[in-house]
């Protein structure tokens, strides 16, 4: 924060580098923390890469860990992959639970 009623002209070349560094480190960081979202939602890139994804898991996996690698939420991993059962390119399977014999 700059000091109250200072301009950021009035500083010499070096401090104003300074501040442009720091500004540009403190962006980098924020990007790095903040989720990794598709910029825009598009069903068929996203459905491409959770086959993708199913693909490279041997056809068994997990929503919660699909949906963090696709950087979208469970809800949108259940859609796609509705999406693509009604399209035919998977069958969904609910999860075996462990049988007692």
């Amino acid at each position: 924060m700059l000091p109250e009623g200072k301009s950021v002209a009035l500083y010499s070349q070096d401090v104003k580098e300074l501040i442009a560094e720091a500004m540009k480190e403190a962006a980098e960081e924020a990007e790095k923390a903040a989720p990794k979202v598709p910029p825009a939602y598009d069903p068929e890139a996203l459905e491409r890469r959770l086959l993708d994804y199913i693909r490279t898991s041997k056809g068994v996996i997990s929503v919660r860990q699909a949906a963090a690698s696709l950087g979208v939420a469970p809800e949108v991993v259940r859609e796609l992959l509705a999406r693509l059962e009604a399209k035919g390119a998977i069958k969904v399977e609910p999860a075996s639970s462990a049988s007692t014999a």
